[in-house]
């Protein structure tokens, strides 16, 4: 996806250069929260594994018991002990069983937070890509032609990690119990702070072709 977005970005940035940049630069802060959100969102398949995981880890074990109890109940000496090990061995079963139906219920809810979790962060690292690529003077940009920045000077980024974007290919695996707080929770994402998020004066309120200026408004979108 990031070729197809490379593709993309040398097709605007000629007709960039062939008119000057007349919009507004995105705010840095605001690219960094863009890019932290991509970065809790792509983390989507961790929390999954986490809980497939510990309910396995339940099942497993009331399973175990299940054994367990049952064998013990073959094996007691007398009447009321073996009829205390058979309850215990159809607790423990009953527990297994709903255990297992609690997965197959999470492997519903979870599948299409795994797949659009990651899909959305990508969208958004790929579009904060194509912007910054926009900000690089190695990239033919000037020091009036930017697309995240401040009000005066382009990003100092070195690379969209430096943004807190996540990378183009994810290698951790390690579970998490749940997903960061303070960039989304149960209400939305609240880690984008209100306001607006272009450059409103200054240099970078006409340094990037690609968005509004910096005198439009929402009922311009």
């Amino acid at each position: 996806m990031f070729l197809a977005t490379f593709t993309i970005f040398l097709l605007l940035q000629q007709a960039v250069k062939q008119a000057e940049a007349s919009h507004a630069a995105l705010d840095e802060e605001k690219a960094k929260q863009l890019c932290k959100l991509a970065a809790v969102l792509a983390k989507t398949p961790n929390v999954a594994a986490h809980k497939f995981s510990k309910l396995q880890s339940v099942a497993e074990a009331a399973s175990d018991a299940a054994t367990i109890a049952a064998s013990a109940a073959g094996e007691a000496s007398g009447a009321n002990l073996s009829t205390v090990f058979k309850a215990v061995e159809l607790v423990a079963r009953g527990c297994a069983k709903d255990t297992t139906a609690a997965l197959a219920d999470l492997q519903a809810k979870a599948l299409p937070a795994i797949i659009n979790g990651p899909k959305t962060a990508g969208h958004i690292a790929e579009t904060m890509w194509l912007m910054f690529q926009a900000s690089k003077t190695t990239q033919g940009a000037g020091t009036n032609k930017y697309c995240i920045g401040r009000r005066t000077s382009a990003t100092t980024a070195q690379t969209l990690q430096d943004l807190q974007c996540p990378p183009e290919w994810a290698t951790d695996t390690t579970p998490l119990e749940t997903l960061d707080g303070t960039a989304i929770d149960a209400t939305g994402y609240k880690g984008l702070a209100p306001g607006p998020a272009k450059v409103s004066s200054s240099t970078g309120s006409t340094s990037c072709g690609f968005l509004l200026s910096g005198a439009d408004d929402a009922t311009k979108l």
